[in-house]
């Protein structure tokens, strides 16, 4: 980086081993960093040399508030008729000018009030003779507070907002340099900033529908209140058009983005009727949410103080794992075929879940589930056993309709890649051999 800056000053490579502009280095080229003396002749060369009445700043001190007296040491000060440049960034780069200023202690000393409108940045000193040599380097300056300049309001624009906050108001008056706070009815503004010494745009915090608060500016030289300068509104109802990312887990825990005309207010975000987490208005038109569990596409719900909006199936949970139907056993009983299926989240540890429906079977029977991890047809009683190797069998009643559901969900060390294959059969006079069967489900856990 320094070689680069010396060819942006108009360097060209030096011969010199070690100086700034040799064409390469060795090591870490540390020790080329610093100006060698071949580099400093090039630069003379350019430019010429300094002149021994070269106006220099070497210090600053004394105050930096707009009023107060700034001290400025250097050498080759003129007499009288110095002026002052301080950093004014609302007048397109032109320098705030302070004229007519006397130096001492031999031309090394410059007393000035700093000027209002001064802004952070540089002052640079301008000695009474022409030539470049007349002005000084540049020192740099944050400005202060202003000296005994306390706030004063006149005016808070618009007067009136909705009590979700968010409302952009003008602050309106003078003496506002240096404000640490702003509030309505006590409360922070949500942020504010200091466009002058006149004006302030701050936006404002939540608060109570029906009640006008008070507005106030606070610097370190005191504040200055305006009663009753804002009222607050009810929130508009809540209008939501768009849900990022529109899918995610059934686990839940994504976090979306819900963004619409307004989301002022806005206390609750339900997903398929559960309530979502973590809920952060990030403006009045955007708000952050984590989503609970959940299976299939629902309902995306915002709720504030004054009603409520729904994007129709605005939330979709990818289920995790799959359901497949191996196909039928071949044993009907009393009321057919029954018929075995899932649905949900087959991930381990996952809050969802899934559930499992058996259904047409003979009522009140006691169902047979066979459980394996694998799956190769095997006759049975004239139909198809579906669970190779089965490792457990749980016997279950079924309720007065002959149906047995049951919703569940894989412990989180339950490792995953697994095939669990499912299959139920029942004692039913009706069925050939007096057994009846269903079909085998392989469960594919992700």
């Amino acid at each position: 980086a320094c070689h680069e800056i010396g060819h942006s000053l108009g360097l060209g490579h030096s011969g010199v081993s070690g100086a700034t502009m040799f064409p390469s280095i060795s090591g870490s080229g540390v020790s080329a960093r610093s100006i060698n003396s071949d580099d400093a002749a090039g630069l003379r060369t350019i430019y010429g040399d300094k002149s021994n009445g070269k106006v220099v700043i070497d210090g600053i001190s004394g105050g930096t508030g707009p009023g107060a007296t700034l001290t400025i040491t250097g050498d080759n000060f003129t007499a009288t008729d110095n002026v002052v440049w301080f950093t004014d960034t609302a007048s397109n780069g032109n320098a705030l000018k302070i004229g007519g200023l006397a130096s001492s202690n031999g031309g090394t000393r410059i007393d000035v009030v700093v000027p209002t409108g001064a802004d952070d940045g540089s002052i640079m000193v301008k000695a009474f003779f022409s030539g470049g040599a007349s002005l000084s380097n540049e020192w740099p300056i944050d400005i202060g507070d202003p000296v005994t300049d306390p706030p004063n309001i006149t005016g808070v624009s618009p007067g009136v907002g909705p009590e979700g906050g968010f409302t952009e108001v003008t602050i309106s008056g003078s003496g506002f340099i240096g404000t640490t706070a702003v509030t309505f009815g006590g409360t922070p503004a949500m942020d504010f900033t200091v466009d002058s010494g006149s004006q302030i745009t701050a936006t404002t915090p939540a608060g109570s529908a029906g009640n006008s608060v008070n507005v106030t500016v606070t610097d370190n030289d005191g504040s200055d209140t305006v009663n009753n300068a804002f009222f607050y509104t009810a929130n508009p109802v809540p209008d939501i058009a768009s849900v990022s990312p529109s899918n995610g887990p059934a686990a839940g825990g994504t976090e979306v983005t819900i963004s619409g005309a307004s989301v002022l207010g806005v206390t609750s975000v339900t997903f398929g009727g559960v309530a979502g987490t973590g809920l952060s208005l990030v403006d009045d038109a955007t708000l952050t949410v984590t989503t609970p569990p959940g299976l299939g596409t629902v309902d995306v719900v915002a709720t504030n103080s004054s009603g409520s909006d729904t994007i129709v199936d605005g939330f979709g949970y990818d289920a995790g794992g799959s359901f497949v139907n191996l196909g039928p056993s071949g044993l009907p009983g009393t009321f057919g075929e029954p018929a075995y299926s899932g649905s949900g989240d087959l991930t381990p540890g996952s809050a969802a879940g899934f559930t499992l429906i058996c259904t047409g079977a003979l009522p009140n029977a006691l169902g047979f589930a066979f459980i394996g991890f694998s799956s190769t047809p095997q006759p049975f009683f004239g139909g198809t056993f579906y669970p190779t190797f089965p490792v457990n069998q749980k016997i279950f009643p079924f309720d007065g309709t002959g149906t047995f559901q049951a919703t569940t969900s894989l412990d989180g060390s339950f490792p995953g890649g697994t095939e669990i294959v499912i299959q139920w059969f029942f004692e039913d006079g009706a069925a050939v051999q007096g057994i009846s069967g269903s079909n085998g489900l392989q469960l594919n856990v992700p």
